[in-house]
């Protein structure tokens, strides 16, 4: 995909012929279907005792095609976007028109004109709202926030609106107050005869379009049956005033401009109470008005495949919201199909947008004796169609994509939406979903790792006794790496698990130390502090240290005041990363078992008649595989003949020999004294990789790879370092190859040590995944 640009308004470029015609197509045929289904959603919403406002309310709808269309289409980053009022806003302000009619019975002569003031409020109210939404996400990019909603909460919600959009359609092709629930009025005297029709429509559209894609299966299907219908008039020989007397059609209206400017005098009239208790709604219709435009978006980057700029796409509806919603309209946000149109008829033209605001205002300025002779059974049809679609993917199709508990919340959203309310039934969904991960994600392991000290070692060099040691006792060190957001869920499983490592055979003699990190945990609740109390009573019980590493600075201050309050402070340690928790750990073995630990090597007696040279130990190790009598003249002389080569430094400390990405020249042999390998995070933060002491090696993949150091190596204390140059290596290999051989052994040595010790931690991070 490509980035995402905002493509200039060139007119010249416009106007080209390879440009214009498939824009006109495009516009001039999402037009049409745009007029068509904002006549459908004016009559769903302007329905039952407010129908006589049905006029005005289409043309507040159209007005919104004619202001946000046009608006999107020359501000937009996607050039054939197309911005209208939706179905799912429709179908949320529907359900308030009877609300709003029964709370003005009586209420004397104006009391419809109270009423619709009262529902034009709430939907430009409502609008306005979206439009400052939108515009503030986008600021603020905060475009992602609207995904964080659970999907089968949304796909409920949807589900449910599908189901109003159909009711609706009933009410619309019937020209009555119809309610699903109550099925059997629909078969009353000569009712099935007006909304048959338009149900067979909207099956029928249903089963094409799952079979079909064609863009021009809508805009054909809708001439057609506006077609029939005259046709069948004209065959029964029904005049128009007859259709009209029978409710075929949506008429009669007054004849005159379908959009009139808001009333501002009867702004008095608005029951401002009752708007106040709809609150709950208007969040609805916003919030889900702001995750159907992410989602539309998102579907159109892969029909173009091209990347969108979100946030600007949000500030864009936000402020064709508020224009739009200052003349009345539903909120409306980009139609995927619509938009997809212009794209797949090959052109990219903001004139797509701009043709199709173009017919709704023709329409708009026409009147409503245009409006007037539009079939019910046609407009009726569209919405069940709609609201079908709705309820076809979300209960048919989401049955294969969706877990059962996820099917299950759509399910209990529908229902409670149906039965109860809207407001209940997205309440009762995130009730839901909530009760369902928490329950999924305290199944999740909160240790992602189990290791051994045996496995696990600090990344202090050790001597070989030390590691000897270390390998045989290794295994009084139990290290869990925690993970995810612990939680009273999650804390409670950490406990059942500590308990079960403890108790288990597998361990004999107890573990000693246990040492938990929390360098993967993004966050602690509340609640988990009693099952954390809970597992330092149970260590303290065995005499087992528990050693905390990888605190964030929250968590470190919530666990000394929660849980480590009134524990002795020998019974816990807590350091700054895993690493030193793991050091003092292996300092505190190597200590207990200090008898236990000797020295296998011959280290032979210095001797007077030797240079001050190179530590023995070192010497030791390069030949004890070499020679068997250490003590021999032989080894001597491979002594003298090797010091000469190396220099003796004496290092402050805190000076750093080693830099990252430079050649080191040579390598290091530390005597004594102490010197740390430093890798750097992407935060660029030192971080410790090794722990260098007596007998470590320094700089020699950087000698053999003759590329820039991968690390850095500062010492820590006063030092005593050998250092080989580079020069002095290839002397080394001309003129006494033999030297040269038990070098680079040694080298290969060290390199293989920490390769098997590497191999085998991972084989612990595999076994333990």
């Amino acid at each position: 995909m490509s980035r995402s640009q905002t493509a200039p308004f060139s007119l010249r470029d416009q106007l080209r012929p390879q440009v214009l015609l498939p824009a006109i197509t495009a516009g001039l045929i999402n037009g049409i279907l745009c007029v068509v289904i904002e006549i459908s959603l004016g009559a769903l919403i302007f329905a039952g005792d407010l129908s006589q406002f049905l006029p005005r309310g289409i043309g507040f709808m159209l007005f919104g095609v004619v202001i946000i269309a046009t608006f999107t289409a020359l501000t937009s980053s996607f050039p054939n976007i197309i911005s209208i009022p939706q179905d799912s806003p429709a179908a949320i302000f529907a359900t308030l028109t009877a609300l709003i009619a029964a709370s003005f019975t009586g209420a004397g002569v104006a009391s419809g004109d109270r009423a619709f003031a009262t529902l034009t409020a709430i939907i430009a109210t409502t609008t306005i709202l979206t439009g400052i939404a939108a515009f503030l996400l986008g600021r603020f990019h905060l475009g992602n926030l609207v995904r964080y909603i659970p999907y089968p909460v949304v796909g409920g919600f949807l589900a449910g609106t599908g189901f109003f959009l159909v009711q609706g359609a009933f009410g619309v092709m019937t020209g009555d107050n119809i309610t699903l629930l109550q099925p059997m009025t629909l078969f009353q005297a000569d009712l099935p005869m007006r909304w048959v029709p338009g149900v067979t429509l909207g099956i029928g559209l249903l089963l094409i379009l799952r079979r079909y894609r064609h863009f021009l299966i809508i805009p054909s299907v809708l001439v057609a049956a506006f077609a029939l219908f005259y046709a069948v008039l004209t065959l029964t020989n029904t005049s128009l005033v007859q259709a009209l007397s029978q409710k075929l059609m949506l008429g009669p209206f007054p004849n005159n401009s379908l959009w009139q400017p808001p009333d501002f005098s009867a702004v008095a009239g608005i029951d401002w109470a009752f708007i106040g208790g709809q609150v709950g709604k208007i969040a609805i219709v916003v919030i889900i008005s702001m995750f159907s435009l992410l989602l539309n978006l998102s579907g159109l980057e892969v029909v173009a495949r091209r990347d969108i700029d979100l946030n600007r796409e949000l500030q864009v509806a936000g402020v064709a919201n508020l224009l739009g919603g200052l003349g009345g309209s539903s909120p409306g946000y980009a139609a995927l199909s619509l938009s997809a149109l212009g794209t797949r008829l090959g052109t990219s033209s903001r004139l797509v947008g701009v043709i199709t605001a173009g017919v709704a205002l023709i329409t708009l300025l026409l009147g409503a004796s245009v409006i007037s002779v539009f079939p019910r059974f046609l407009v009726g049809g569209l919405l069940f169609f709609l609201g079908g679609s709705f309820l076809v993917e979300w209960l048919i199709d989401s049955w294969s994509r969706f877990s059962k508990q996820d099917y299950g919340i759509i399910l209990v959203i529908l229902l409670v939406m149906v039965a109860v309310g809207i407001l209940e039934g997205v309440a009762v969904g995130m009730l839901f979903a909530i009760v369902l991960f928490v329950i999924n994600y305290s199944r999740i392991d909160v240790i992602k790792h189990n290791f051994s000290g045996n496995h696990y070692r600090s990344t202090v060099e050790r001597t070989p006794p030390q590691e000897q040691a270390l390998v045989k006792y290794g295994s009084l060190i139990q290290i869990l790496e925690l993970q995810g957001f612990i939680f009273f869920g999650t804390a409670n499983t950490l406990l059942t698990k500590v308990r079960s490592l403890l108790d288990s055979s597998k361990y004999n003699p107890t573990p000693r130390y246990i040492v938990l990190d929390f360098h993967n945990v993004t966050g602690l609740d509340a609640s988990s502090a009693i099952s954390f109390d809970k597992i330092q009573q149970f260590a303290h019980s065995r005499t087992i240290t528990l050693v905390y590493t990888g605190f964030a600075a929250d968590q470190r201050q919530y666990f000394e005041k929660e849980v480590l309050a009134d524990i002795e402070r020998s019974a816990y340690q807590i350091f700054p990363t895993l690493d030193h928790g793991v050091e003092w750990c292996e300092e505190q073995l190597l200590t207990e078992f200090q008898s236990s630990i000797e020295d296998s090597r011959k280290i032979p007696p210095r001797d007077s008649t030797l240079p001050h040279g190179l530590g023995f130990h070192f010497i030791e190790k390069m030949l004890q595989d070499d020679f068997g009598d250490v003590h021999g003249s032989e080894y001597v002389e491979m002594l003298m003949r090797i010091t000469k080569y190396f220099e003796r430094r004496i290092v402050e400390k805190d000076v750093t020999l080693i830099q990252v990405g430079v050649k080191t020249g040579g390598l290091y042999l530390i005597e004594s004294g102490q010197a740390t390998v430093f890798g750097t995070t992407p935060d660029a933060e030192h971080m410790r990789l090794r722990l260098l002491s007596s007998e470590s090696v320094a700089g020699e993949v950087s000698l053999y790879m003759e590329t820039g150091a991968t690390a850095s190596v500062v010492t820590t204390q006063p030092t005593i370092v050998y250092y080989l140059s580079i020069e002095n290596l290839r002397k080394i290999e001309e003129r006494d190859p033999k030297v040269a051989i038990v070098l680079h052994r040694f080298l290969g040595r060290i390199l293989s040590e920490r390769l098997v010790r590497s191999t085998g931690l991972l084989e612990a991070i595999s076994s333990s995944a």
